[in-house]
């Protein structure tokens, strides 16, 4: 911005925190004349200063321009209070102040222009950037009252309404480099150029709005007539960091339910997904961790979300609905199958590309249920109920465990059958696996739906014929759920070889001997090309 106006001719006092930056500026706009003035917009002792530090100058400013903006990315009851308020600080309370302290010398001039930067977030919902979307909602409507009470004055007031800018405020708000551009299709991207240009020409004709590219401008037409009820899941799922934790790589995505295959009934539910690594050169396909029955996101957040994410991939974990940290719209022994579908397909569909899925046992069936309607350009099974069922692991438990059975069946309640050290190491474990890992794991299992334990006996089996996707089908020889003869049946459903791990239990991303698993998947996915 200043560049252009520099290049028109204006003489320019140059704002910001950061001296260093402002002077450099000032010396690549030599010989024209440029003032440095270092101040902190978000203090408010620091912009009351400013009109006087300025006609120290001996300059009388025509033009105002409130360029100066914070982001803030993240759930708004997972963010510091602090940041939050410093945004609101510079986006909105400071382009009240400054507007106020220069307004009244340019209507008694009769001249001058002010040109109030917001966004084409303006006008419609930002799930996961709230403030940041109502700061320029305030910024756009204050422009539009200001432009109406200085008519007639020779004063005018532009709100600069752009799409997405290469500007840095994403990565320092908090997205990872280059992730929006993964998201936001390019046709919305604007340069810093011609952004300004189209600043500087619409602020000097008087306009009262001006959104460079005509997809910026049909968005912001679609956002005043479409309902927003509507859009808040699509936009929550479609912004790739938009409700990401602050400094815990955590996300919260919407899910939609669905109930037997039949259409979404529109109840939404926010997920927990961790999220971290970032796609590159090497892997730009991100991978999704899908966890089994009593777990959540969190086995995989023990070691294969850091493997991953140190070798160069995206590596996510979702937990189902009602499970971990996710949210639930009906009592979780009625959740289904296709439920816990839906929420792999929300979580897929929030990414920029298809990803790897990766699923563990009962979210190996789900990965299964997920590839029959859904393009991956792979996927692994670990340790998964096959796609015959999982009537041979239920009828080992009858055999093993009569009482236990018969309970269960009638009760629908599993847990308290599976989350003593003793149980967890007999189920999930190896005789190798140390106490503390197994206890660990022991406290964290929950109750699963009873719903599922049905879909997945008999009701919503695999079709091995509808997917195309290749898999990597991998077994554990100490496993206590699932027989070598269950994973080989798996593998030659798919038309593969199962590979085993010899002294692993089932549980094998949390077993002692979990990197050869890791190491195996990343060698495998190289040689897909992934």
């Amino acid at each position: 911005m200043a560049r252009e106006l520099a290049r028109r001719g204006h003489q320019l006092v140059l704002v910001a925190r950061s001296a260093d930056r402002l002077h450099a500026l000032a010396a690549e706009l030599s010989p024209r004349p440029v003032h440095v003035l270092p101040a902190d917009l978000s203090r408010r002792t620091e912009r009351a200063a400013l009109p006087g530090r300025i006609a120290h100058l001996g300059l009388v400013p025509d033009v105002l321009v409130n360029n100066a903006g914070l982001a803030v990315v993240g759930l708004a009851a997972n963010t510091e209070p602090e940041r939050q308020l410093g945004l609101v600080e510079v986006d909105v309370a400071a382009v009240v102040d400054l507007c106020t302290r220069f307004l009244p010398g340019m209507v008694e001039r009769g001249r001058g222009a002010v040109l109030n930067v917001s966004s084409v977030a303006a006008f419609g919902p930002l799930p996961g950037q709230a403030t940041y979307g109502a700061a320029k909602a305030f910024v756009a409507s204050y422009t539009e009252s200001l432009r109406s009470e200085l008519r007639g004055t020779g004063v005018t007031v532009t709100a600069l309404c752009p799409g997405p800018v290469d500007t840095g405020l994403d990565v320092a708000a908090g997205f990872r480099e280059g992730e929006r551009k993964q998201v936001l299709p390019a046709v919305m991207w604007k340069s810093v150029d011609t952004v300004a240009q189209a600043a500087v020409e619409g602020l000097a004709a008087g306009r009262g709005r001006v959104t460079p590219g005509w997809a910026n401008r049909l968005l912001v037409g679609a956002y005043r007539v479409v309902p927003h009820g509507p859009l808040l899941p699509l936009l929550a799922r479609r912004t790739p960091l938009s409700t990401r934790s602050s400094g815990k790589g955590k996300t919260r995505l919407s899910s939609m339910s669905g109930d037997g295959g039949s259409p979404d009934r529109g109840s939404s539910v926010v997920l927990e997904v961790i999220d971290k690594g970032c796609v590159s050169e090497d892997h730009p396909v991100p991978l999704l961790f899908v966890h089994g029955a009593w777990h959540a996101a969190w086995c995989w957040n023990e070691h294969f979300l850091g493997y991953f994410a140190d070798h160069g991939y995206r590596a996510l974990a979702v937990s189902f609905r009602g499970h971990g940290a996710s949210g639930i719209d009906k009592p979780l022994r009625d959740c289904t199958v296709d439920d816990y579908v839906a929420d792999i397909a929300s979580v897929a569909d929030s990414l920029p590309v298809p990803p790897v899925v990766i699923g563990h046992s009962m979210g190996g069936l789900i990965v299964q249920k997920y590839l029959e309607t859904n393009t991956a350009p792979a996927g692994v099974l670990m340790a998964s109920i096959p796609p015959q069922g999982n009537v041979g692991s239920s009828l080992r438990w009858l055999r093993r465990r009569p009482g236990q059975a018969v309970k269960m069946a009638i009760t629908g309640k599993s847990l308290r059958y599976i989350n003593t050290p003793e149980q967890a190491r007999e189920k999930f474990f190896s005789a190798n696996t140390p106490e503390d890992v197994v206890a660990d794991c022991a406290a964290r299992l929950q109750e699963d739906s009873s719903r599922v334990s049905i879909d997945c006996l008999v009701l919503r089996l695999p079709r091995p014929e509808r997917v195309t996707t290749p898999l990597l089908v991998l077994g554990a020889d100490q496993d206590g759920a699932h027989t070598r003869k269950e994973v080989e049946a798996t593998a030659r459903a798919y038309r593969t070889e199962a590979e085993f791990f010899p002294d692993m239990g089932h549980n094998m991303m949390l077993e002692p001997g979990w990197e050869a698993v890791a190491e195996r998947i990343h060698g495998w996915l190289g040689d897909q090309g992934l």
